[in-house]
């Protein structure tokens, strides 16, 4: 077993990034219990988006480990929850598509009738 030297890191952050910290770990813990799971792939693209559109907040913290540690901190807290919300609106979106109202399966039967009459009059 290989022994690892630690450290402890303190830093100013908002005072929500204990319940957001929380809210991340859930998310990561049941996407890594979840075998074949999108969630950890989303969350990874949405982490390495969200360091390319954001590059600037790791300037100027190169010797300042504190910083280094919130900002990538913040950046993955952020991933995993903008993964879960867009996850969430997936789920709402095909719910949505699979429930057809009245008009809309009205619709959908004229418009195969119209293309069958024009398929049979070609």
């Amino acid at each position: 077993m290989t022994v690892i030297a630690e450290s402890n890191y303190t830093f100013r952050a908002a005072r929500d990034l204990k319940s957001r910290i929380r809210d991340a770990s859930t998310i990561l813990d049941e996407s890594a219990s979840t075998a074949g799971s999108d969630v950890t792939e989303k969350i990874a693209a949405e982490f390495v988006l969200a360091m390319a559109r954001d590059s600037a907040r790791f300037r100027g913290i190169r010797d300042n480990q504190s910083a280094f540690v919130r900002e990538a901190v913040e950046l993955l807290v952020g991933a995993a929850k903008k993964a879960a919300s867009d996850l969430q609106y997936t789920k709402m979106y095909a719910e949505a598509a699979a429930s057809r109202t009245d008009d809309e399966i009205e619709f959908l039967e004229a418009s195969r009738a119209r293309a069958a009459q024009r398929w049979r009059d070609a």
